[in-house]
């Protein structure tokens, strides 16, 4: 047997173990790091809508929906803790036309499963609760 393909024989399996290691460590990491945050609006445009979005920390995201004639983009970014709160920079969007359209945005303080609730026009008109979570899925409607 030759030197070289006892080199080969070795070399291979030890590869694939630090390959496998190494996209395990990256995969177990990713899950950590992951939030999921549900937005619902109940307002004149969306009497009760409500998304999950999968977020991860100092990473902006967006999401487009569409209900009926209405397009909904909710933004934003989540950023490091601070303590146990997660600041969180959230905009929503709504629009039916160029002329009937509305938008706000938020400077939040999250907690963990803990809902936030709010809105504008005194929030009897459009109510927005939203739930920064760990968990895939929703146990509760926030």
């Amino acid at each position: 047997m030759s030197s070289r393909s006892t080199i080969a024989r070795v070399l291979w399996p030890a590869l694939a173990i630090v390959f496998l290691g190494a996209f395990t460590g990256s995969t177990a990491g990713t899950n950590q790091d992951m939030f999921y945050l549900s937005v619902r609006l109940q307002d004149p445009y969306n009497s009760d809508l409500e998304t999950r979005i999968p977020i991860k920390v100092d990473k902006p995201f967006q999401i487009t929906t569409d209900n009926g004639e209405i397009k909904n983009t909710i933004s934003g970014r989540l950023h490091a803790p601070s303590g146990t709160k997660y600041p969180l920079t959230l905009t929503v969007s709504e629009w039916i036309s160029e002329k009937s359209n509305m938008s706000d945005s938020w400077e939040l303080q999250l907690e963990i499963d803990k809902p936030w609730s709010g809105g504008v026009l005194a929030s009897f008109v459009y109510g927005r609760t939203v739930v920064l979570s760990k968990k895939k899925e929703s146990a509760t409607k926030p």
